[in-house]
């Protein structure tokens, strides 16, 4: 989850860090007295009754591919206990029975890509051997598809080292040499890299520190883009200590896989939902956030996009919705309607409608579309076209499986 349309880091918080991140959420509710409804008259028509996939309880949904080569979307999740599982789809919004990706146990983060150029989807994880882990925490797991739905035998990475923990992980090409490498975020913070040999093995392990002020961050997520518009592909990193610090680490690229030293930028929101776009054509990505607020603010977290400059900064955040947010019942990011301009789809609270908010292009959006699905508890988790009509439909996660709405414009 690394890359625009997708939810960044909200599925890849430690316990602790859950642990306090429920309190700023107990925090924000206190202070707010509840959501806020925001623009947008009646009921949005964009998308169908929901298609419900039943799992017996809320999966982590964290990779979408084609995994068996027949031109249809497919799905990779774990649940909470962390195995991870493969569904193939139909193409029509429904999926075939979930199976079992056997190998790893403990899976954090799930990326999918075409690492040996072969033209079969792979994944890279980070994720335990099975029956346990080692001692330094989670690893690097690269498993090659077999182009039926199925993968070979993993290949592990471990991370050396008494405080290495594997956390998200993200495809990039950071040499230019149009072979996939892999960055995976530490714990630390540190963001590892093994570029990649082309055939889906990996070079030797480089780590690149996320944060440099010697405070005791932890890394939540980390994404690729090409922050400074210079034709290398960055890394931007996202850390918190707690509720009291959060900030946005990049690692602006020098296109041989090295990185120069992190530029951090402080955020007043514990980033757990995160991606990038460029929501105002600048050829500068921006970022989006949305988190419970530091500390002791009052009132709910909002959702705020900080527009980049170019150079590895980011100026002052923007709020395209006034409103607050009451818990993170996710977002996610595509063009909608297809005007070439990035939007977003937000759940303000668990009960609250979805709102549906309209990029222009200049970094503004029209008024909120409300949107009731009639699924409470339903957090938004990604934008994708399920059935290869050309339109975007929308994914969320509830309590027992998953739902797809298929786009209707």
């Amino acid at each position: 989850m690394n890359s625009v349309g997708g939810n960044a880091g909200h599925h890849n918080l430690t316990g602790a860090q859950r642990w306090a991140l429920a309190f700023a959420l107990l925090l924000a509710l206190a202070g707010c007295g509840g959501g806020s409804s925001n623009g947008g008259s009646g009921q949005a028509d964009w998308f169908a009754t929901p298609i419900l996939t039943e799992l017996g309880s809320a999966p982590y949904v964290v990779g979408f591919g084609d995994f068996n080569g027949d031109g249809r979307t497919d799905v990779a999740f774990r649940f909470a206990g962390g195995n991870a599982y493969v569904m193939l789809g139909n193409g029509d919004g429904t999926f075939k029975p979930a199976r079992s990706v056997a190998g790893v146990v403990k899976v954090v983060d799930i990326a999918v890509s075409d690492l040996n150029s072969d033209g079969k989807a792979d994944l890279a994880l980070t994720a335990c051997p099975a029956p346990g882990c080692p001692p330094g925490g989670l690893s690097l797991f690269i498993m090659l598809g077999n182009g039926d739905g199925t993968f070979a035998t993993p290949v592990i990475y471990d991370l050396p080292g008494p405080m290495t923990s594997a956390q998200s992980v993200a495809i990039g090409d950071f040499n230019g040499d149009g072979r996939a490498d892999v960055a995976v975020g530490q714990s630390g913070p540190i963001v590892s890299v093994w570029l990649g040999n082309g055939d889906g093995t990996l070079q030797a392990q480089r780590d690149w520190p996320a944060d440099t002020s010697g405070s005791l961050v932890q890394g939540y997520s980390i994404a690729v883009a090409d922050v400074n518009a210079d034709g290398r592909q960055d890394l931007v990193a996202f850390l918190g200590s707690g509720v009291s610090a959060a900030n946005i680490s990049v690692l602006l690229g020098h296109g041989d896989g090295a990185f120069d030293p992190p530029l951090l930028q402080p955020t007043d929101q514990i980033p757990q939902l995160t991606a990038i776009a460029d929501f105002n054509h600048d050829g500068r990505p921006d970022i989006v956030i949305n988190g419970a607020r530091l500390g002791f603010q009052p009132g709910p977290g909002v959702l705020e996009i900080v527009p980049g400059k170019g150079d590895g900064t980011f100026g002052a955040p923007i709020h395209p919705y006034s409103g607050g947010v009451v818990g993170i019942g996710g977002y996610a990011v595509g063009d909608l309607d297809r005007d070439g301009n990035p939007d977003i789809v937000m759940r303000i609270s668990d009960i609250a409608p979805l709102a549906i908010l309209l990029g222009k292009g200049d970094g503004t959006f029209l008024p909120a579309q409300n949107f009731a699905p009639n699924l409470d508890a339903a957090p938004v988790e990604r934008l994708v076209d399920v059935n290869g009509d050309g339109r975007l439909d929308l994914v969320l996660v509830t309590p027992t499986g998953f739902a797809v709405l298929l786009g209707a414009r």
